[in-house]
């Protein structure tokens, strides 16, 4: 309870600073961002213009796992938290804010390359290199292998979907990754498939703890991304 308190009397001297600054013009403070790690493809797309539109801001960005991601949203260390598979049973804030599109990648000289559009019961006769169990592409897989009745042939697991792209290039299987992961950051020998039922179709989400009462500063990225979301797809 007095950590609880603690929280909210440094977050409303933070919120008077802000508004301090707010009467000279001027919007600053530091926002504080923690994000899974596949989206680091593409968060320098929001920030940048996020940040010359407000140059005195300051941003704190954190980088893990999801388990580590929701462990601090319930601890409710941070601003927003950006994931891409929200747990419902938290009392957590989210709002979609970009597509997440799941596609499947192959060796560029993998026979399915020379195919139309592939089979769901072709693809599983093939080996897979797949996220880690946890991640939030794995449980969107897993959902939309449960849903289709795919049963997938795990060759290799990885937690880092640049190392699953370098696995995908050498000929150590196919795979299942973020869009934005395979565009923003291509691989050299890496190409998408065009699969029946695919792409998997999901978002991100800008998240915050419901006892967390947001900064002026989080309000105002908030907003950014909800009038500015169109600069951030394709």
């Amino acid at each position: 309870a007095v950590y609880r308190v603690a929280q909210q009397v440094a977050n409303n001297f933070e919120n008077l600073a802000i508004e301090l600054k707010a009467f000279n013009g001027l919007r600053a403070g530091t926002l504080r961002l923690c994000i899974v790690s596949t989206a680091q493809n593409f968060m320098p797309k929001i920030l940048g213009p996020f940040c010359r539109k407000y140059p005195d801001i300051d941003i704190e960005l954190t980088i893990r796992n999801r388990k580590v991601v929701i462990e601090r949203a319930m601890k409710n260390q941070d601003d927003f938290y950006v994931l891409s598979h929200c747990p419902d049973d938290l009392a957590l804030n989210k709002m979609p804010f970009l597509d997440n599109d799941l596609v499947v990648i192959a060796p560029e000289r993998h026979e399915l390359t020379r195919k139309g559009t592939v089979s769901l019961n072709r693809i599983q006769h093939y080996p897979f290199i797949l996220r880690e169990k946890g991640s939030g592409t794995r449980s969107t897989i897993d959902t939309f292998c449960q849903k289709h009745g795919l049963k997938l042939r795990e060759r290799m697991m990885a937690e880092s979907n640049d190392a699953i792209k370098h696995m995908v290039a050498e000929g150590l299987g196919l795979a299942i990754l973020s869009r934005h992961s395979v565009d923003h950051h291509p691989i050299k020998g890496v190409v998408k498939l065009d699969v029946e039922h695919f792409p998997i179709t999901s978002d991100w989400y800008l998240v915050n703890s419901k006892q967390r009462k947001l900064s002026l500063l989080a309000q105002t990225f908030s907003e950014f991304l909800k009038a500015e979301t169109f600069l951030f797809s394709g």
